[in-house]
């Protein structure tokens, strides 16, 4: 979506031009009018950039994996109350 062209400012922009007044999110037709309005801005066709979008596949989720702690995952070493 981004190129010299079309920059993360003028993408806040449409995103603000596309939304209702008070919502946060976007609904699917205002998503798709959001990709006319970003072709239009990097002079691309509308059906090009969809492509694109389309090959780049959903969203990829990562995250971290807690390392063990002895005082956490060892019961036998809890004391006081929560013994």
């Amino acid at each position: 979506m981004l190129n010299k062209a079309c920059t993360t400012t003028d993408i806040d922009l449409i995103f603000a031009k596309v939304k209702d007044k008070a919502a946060r999110k976007i609904t699917f037709s205002q998503f798709k009018d959001a990709l006319k309005l970003c072709a239009e801005k990097r002079k691309e066709e509308y059906s090009a950039l969809e492509a694109s979008v389309l090959a780049a596949g959903g969203p990829v989720f990562s995250g971290t994996k807690a390392e063990a702690n002895k005082f956490h995952d060892d019961k036998s070493l809890y004391t006081g109350v929560y013994a």
